[in-house]
């Protein structure tokens, strides 16, 4: 299945009726062309590099359950 990518991601928050409660590292290394991401407030955690070189990131909601955040999140 091709997924169309896109400047704006909306995190859901559960799949499959289970909770979404992270971001894997590295889970939006390169892209580039990203410029927004949006977290449900169910996300507890963020993996390191989950957003390196995400050059025109320019916002993140960051969740009021957030707790961990790893190492280098988002640099370029």
């Amino acid at each position: 299945q091709e997924i169309e990518l896109t400047d704006e991601i909306l995190i859901p928050e559960s799949i499959d009726e289970m909770p979404v409660l992270g971001i894997s590292g590295s889970a939006f290394i390169d892209r580039k062309d990203l410029k927004k991401i949006f977290l449900p407030n169910t996300i507890t955690s963020i993996g390191s590099s989950a957003f390196k070189n995400c050059a025109e990131l320019k916002i993140v909601n960051m969740p009021d359950k957030l707790k961990n955040i790893g190492v280098c999140i988002r640099y370029h």
